[in-house]
């Protein structure tokens, strides 16, 4: 099983309501369609480093899959349709990615 973490912040200005109905809403409906096990997405409160509070993304979107490929294929120019990247565009527009981490579980 493969996990798939984005850690982003919204960009000033951005609508809240819009970026994250995309990524609950819109994304996950793509990915559980294409294999995505689960998705969530969480909104951190805090950030430590060393025992100090530092700043850190606000929030958190994690996803599990079978594997790598099966989560790559899911993103590929022939499974998104026209009205997907076109509404991925826009979310980008609203976020800006701070981290992604991808792990195997064994």
């Amino acid at each position: 099983m493969m996990r798939n973490i984005h850690f982003f912040n919204l960009k000033d200005g951005a609508d809240e309501e819009s970026a994250l109905h995309f990524i609950n809403v819109t994304l996950k409906e793509h990915a559980m369609a294409h294999g995505c096990i689960e998705r969530r997405t969480l909104k951190l409160i805090d950030a430590r480093e060393g025992g100090e509070e530092v700043d850190g993304p606000q929030y958190m979107n994690e996803s599990w899959w079978p594997d790598l490929e099966t989560s790559m294929a899911a993103f590929s120019q022939d499974k998104s349709t026209p009205e997907f990247r076109e509404a991925a565009e826009k979310m980008f527009e609203q976020i800006e990615m701070v981290r992604s981490v991808r792990y195997e579980e064994f």
